[in-house]
C-alpha cells in the first residue's frame, strides 16, 4: 500500500521524482509568487496539502529559491508594494535588476531563524548505526586521554587528592563515577567506596614503583640490558594503571580535571622554555657566551660600551636577561621534579590528551547537531499546521 509521500511524489515515466513544484495543489501558488516576485510563510501554509510532510517543505523552499520566488515573513506594506509596482512599470533594465537584487535581499534578512532552519535541515538525521559509531567515538576519545594521563606521574597527586576526600566524605560516588550508586542504601555505598579505595592504592603503589624505575633508569652506569629491563617494568606498570583507571570508570569530568592539570603543568614548563628561547634568539647569544659577559663585563668599562654600541644593551640589561635565564632554567627543573616526567613527555602526553579530546568532542557535536536536526524536523512539521 502507497504512502502519502508515495503519493506526492509520483515517479515520472523517465524514472525521475518530479519537482514539488509541479503539483497540481501548488499550480497556482507557484503562478502567485510568480507574478508578485515572492511568496509569504502564511501563503504556503494555506496552500499545502494535508499530507505535505517536512522533507517536501524543505524541498519546495529549496525549488521556490531555484526559481527566483523568495519566501519572507510577511507581506510587505501596500504603500511600498504599489510603490515597487511603479517603479518596475517606468523602470530601465538596470534599475529592474537592483530592484530584484533588493527584493531577495529582504528576503534573506527578513527571517534569520528561518535561514538557521533551513542549515539546520541539511544536517542529516542519525541511523542506528551512526549512533552506535558515535558512540564508540566518544569512548575511543575517553579511552585515549586515559591512557595520556595513565603516563603522566602527576595523576599520582590527582588519586590522591581524590582518595582523601573521599576518606572525608567531601566528595560522593556519584560525582566521582561514571556509574550511578545508590548512596542511600548504606550497604551498595560501603562496598563500592571499598573498591574505588583499593584500586586507588594499587594505582599509588605503581606510580611509587615507576618513580623508583625511573630513578634508575637516570643512572649513568646502567647498562643497556638493565635499561631496557627498566623499560619493560615501566610499560607494565603504566599499562596497569591505565587498565584499573578504566576499571574504575572516572566521571569524564573528574578525567578533563587530570587532564586540565597535567596540561597547565606542561603549559607552566613550555611558557618558561619559550622565555628562554626568545632571549637568546633576539640577542642572538648562546646561554654560555651571556653567562660570560654578566661575569666578566665590569660596569662603566670600555667593554661594557663596545656591548651597548653592539647589542644596544646596557649591562644591567644583560644582567636581567641572565636572571630571566636562571629564573625560567629553575621553575622547568622544579615542575620536572614535581611532576616526574620531562618536558619532551609531557608534550607527547599533552598531544595524546589533545587528540582524544578532539576526538571525543568531533562525535559529540555530531550527536548535538543531529538532535537539533530532528527538533528542527518535527518544529517544521507540526509549526502553522493547526
Amino acid at each position: 500500500m502507497a504512502n502519502k509521500h508515495e503519493k506526492l511524489e509520483p515517479v515520472a515515466a523517465n524514472g525521475e521524482t518530479p519537482p514539488i513544484t509541479s503539483m497540481k495543489e501548488l499550480e497556482a501558488l507557484v503562478a502567485q509568487g510568480k507574478e508578485k516576485g515572492h511568496l509569504t510563510y502564511d501563503e504556503i501554509n494555506e496552500a499545502l496539502p494535508p499530507d505535505f510532510t517536512s522533507e517536501d517543505m524543505e524541498k519546495l523552499l529549496e525549488e521556490l529559491e531555484d526559481l527566483d520566488i523568495p519566501v519572507i515573513g510577511d507581506e510587505p506594506e501596500e504603500g511600498l508594494a504599489v510603490s515597487r509596482a511603479v517603479k518596475k512599470e517606468f523602470a530601465s533594465p538596470d534599475s529592474q535588476y537592483q530592484e530584484e537584487a533588493d527584493l531577495s535581499d529582504l528576503a534573506k534578512i527578513d527571517d534569520p531563524v528561518r535561514l538557521y532552519l533551513m542549515e539546520m535541515g541539511k544536517v542529516p538525521l542519525l541511523s542506528r548505526e551512526d549512533e552506535i559509531m558515535l558512540a564508540k567515538r566518544i569512548e575511543e576519545g575517553r579511552r585515549e586521554i586515559t591512557e595520556a594521563i595513565a603516563n603522566a606521574s602527576a595523576t599520582a597527586k590527582e588519586i590522591q587528592r581524590l582518595s582523601m576526600k573521599l576518606e572525608m566524605g567531601t566528595l560522593n560516588l556519584n560525582d566521582l563515577l561514571r556509574a550511578n550508586v545508590d548512596e542511600t542504601n548504606q550497604s551498595v555505598r560501603s562496598r563500592k567506596l571499598g573498591e574505588v579505595q583499593e584500586e586507588f592504592k594499587q594505582i599509588l603503589a605503581n606510580y611509587e614503583q615507576i618513580y623508583k624505575l625511573l630513578e634508575q633508569e637516570q643512572d649513568p652506569d646502567v647498562t643497556d640490558r638493565k635499561r631496557k629491563a627498566i623499560t619493560a617494568s615501566l610499560n607494565t606498570l603504566r599499562k596497569d594503571t591505565f587498565d584499573r583507571l578504566l576499571k574504575v570508570d572516572l566521571n569524564f569530568s573528574i578525567i578533563e580535571e587530570i587532564a586540565a592539570r597535567i596540561k597547565e603543568i606542561y603549559q607552566q614548563i613550555d611558557d618558561a622554555q619559550s622565555e628562554i628561547n626568545k632571549i637568546f634568539q633576539t640577542t642572538m647569544l648562546t646561554e654560555v657566551d651571556l653567562r660570560q659577559i654578566v661575569k666578566r663585563t665590569k660596569k662603566n668599562s670600555a667593554q661594557a660600551r663596545a656591548l651597548k654600541k653592539k647589542y644596544n644593551l646596557t649591562l644591567e640589561q644583560f644582567i636581567e636577561l641572565d636572571k630571566t635565564v636562571r629564573t625560567s632554567q629553575r621553575m622547568i627543573k622544579r615542575l620536572e621534579k614535581e611532576s616526574r616526567n620531562t618536558i619532551d613527555e609531557l608534550k607527547e602526553i599533552v598531544r595524546m590528551i589533545q587528540y582524544g579530546e578532539q576526538k571525543a568532542q568531533d562525535a559529540k557535536m555530531k550527536v548535538v547537531e543531529a538532535n537539533l536536526r530532528l527538533v528542527v524536523s518535527i518544529a517544521k512539521k507540526y509549526t502553522n499546521r493547526g
